[in-house]
């Protein structure tokens, strides 16, 4: 840290990096998600709001507290002892973050140092991630996993049951129509003119049907069973199809 700031209160933090949002990880006073991260480390530059030198980072990139982690502050400890032990020491440090197309949120972070007697010597990435959170690096939103996870699940059951419906209601619609034909067949109903308004009908009531359903479905008022039950029907509804056509031919 230059001379001039060793000793001067460190200014509050307030600029806003790009993809910063305020998220809450724990109910401690340090569980956020996102810290400002310093590429420099404060301690060796003594300024706190140089946009150029802040980035949106994970708690888990910047300073990770768990036992044996290796975060952003791991390394440069290292580099701070090392300049501490003598004035002639010296280190060439370079740190990049490594963005991925537009995205505001860096996927990690590259980290070299080299000193001057090579005692100490470095080339890592730190990847800016946080266990058990799902990040959205194009705009910084995140999410718990296991909320992704369940999301994910609600909608494959949702898509599975929408197949099921629509084979349930194209099978339903040929057990009706068949079923009006075992009785034009058994009462010598003339077809033709007779017949349309029942198809028309039938359709019509089918679709109805599986509109409520898909509604239903898209209201989120999916029973866990759901796509058992419709399994089920479906599978009575071929047996009574087939008794029907051999009845019919």
């Amino acid at each position: 840290m230059p001379p001039s700031q060793k000793y001067q209160a460190r200014e509050r933090l307030t600029i806003k990096t790009p993809g910063y949002h305020v998220i809450k990880t724990g109910t401690n006073n340090t569980d956020w998600l996102y810290n400002r991260s310093h590429l420099i480390g404060y301690q060796f530059t003594g300024l706190n709001n140089e946009a150029k030198n802040l980035i949106t980072g994970t708690r888990q990139l910047n300073a990770d507290s768990r036992v044996n982690a290796k975060s952003m502050v791991t390394y440069e400890t290292e580099i701070a002892d090392y300049l501490h032990q003598s004035k002639d020491n010296y280190v060439r440090y370079q740190v990049t973050p490594v963005y991925k197309n537009v995205e505001l949120v860096p996927r990690g972070i590259h980290m070299m140092a080299q000193s001057n007697d090579n005692t100490l010597k470095f080339n890592v990435y730190v990847f800016n991630v946080e266990d058990g959170w799902k990040i959205n690096y194009l705009n910084g939103s995140a999410e718990r996993e296991k909320i992704v996870m369940q999301n994910k699940k609600k909608s494959d059951d949702r898509k599975n049951i929408k197949q099921l419906i629509i084979i349930q209601s194209t099978i339903g619609s040929f057990v009706l129509m068949l079923l009006y034909a075992c009785l034009f067949k058994k009462f010598n109903i003339p077809n033709g003119i007779l017949v349309m308004p029942f198809v028309l009908i039938i359709h019509l009531g089918m679709d109805v049907i599986y509109g409520i359903k898909v509604w239903r479905i898209q209201d989120k008022l999916i029973k866990p069973n759901a796509s058992r039950q419709l399994i089920v029907i479906t599978l009575l509804e071929l047996l009574i199809m087939v008794e029907q056509y051999r009845y019919l031919f």
